[in-house]
């Protein structure tokens, strides 16, 4: 069989055989063994809305120093699972969730980077 090297990893020994790395990748398409991406990642999270607010007054702890937080808010509701979940056709049940992250510059990476990923 012919031996492929994925050449995007860091480490030099990502061998597989080229129709094991053509099933893995067409599965998801990152490397198997470090999970490095090869394309375009696409979720399947229910629909759901993210709201996105600046807090001056609150502080993360441990970050006294950023100028407050973020504040992202999820909310979820109540759907039906579809064909790229465990359970097609089964109902689930909505959640709302609050999460704080620090307003200084790894804060904003990260709020910017989830909400890039909530998008897709």
């Amino acid at each position: 069989q012919t031996i492929v090297a994925l050449r995007k990893c860091t480490a030099l020994d990502h061998y597989f055989h080229a129709s094991c790395a053509k099933q893995k990748l067409d599965a998801k398409q990152a490397c198997p063994k470090c999970s490095v991406s090869y394309g375009e990642i696409v979720g399947h999270q229910p629909d759901g809305q993210l709201y996105i607010s600046k807090m001056r007054t609150v502080k993360c702890a441990g970050f006294e120093s950023a100028k407050g937080s973020i504040k992202m808010f999820f909310e979820f509701p109540n759907g039906m699972q579809d064909e790229h979940h465990p359970s097609p056709g089964k109902k689930y049940f909505g959640e709302k969730i609050e999460a704080y992250l620090p307003n200084n510059t790894d804060g904003r990476e990260a709020c910017m980077l989830t909400r890039w990923a909530f998008k897709r």
